[in-house]
């Protein structure tokens, strides 16, 4: 597990700047930066993100463990970053 990812997604869970799960990411007026998923999301799941960030106009990030043992929310597969900045600084961890 990168540990810079979870402390990343930390901080955009407190500072409010997440969006958790499908269904809010596809209802999100918000201006969505990242959407990062897990390995064990479903085909349908992974293709509603690929239209998710063309709607968004966003990068996605696919972590090889499960996202719930990031965030510490059961069954969380998807979930999207708010924050410019956050989002930049996790796309950044991940290209290394």
């Amino acid at each position: 597990m990168n540990k810079l990812i979870k402390t990343y997604l930390g901080f955009c869970i407190k500072s409010r700047a997440i969006v958790i799960g499908q269904d809010r990411l596809k209802a999100s007026k918000d201006k969505i930066y990242l959407i990062v998923y897990c390995s064990t999301a479903s085909q349908n799941l992974k293709d509603l993100i690929v239209r998710l960030s063309d709607k968004f106009k966003c990068s996605t990030v696919l972590l090889d463990e499960k996202l719930e043992d990031y965030v510490s929310i059961k069954g969380c597969k998807v979930l999207g970053i708010t924050n410019k900045s956050l989002a930049d600084q996790i796309i950044k961890v991940t290209d290394n």
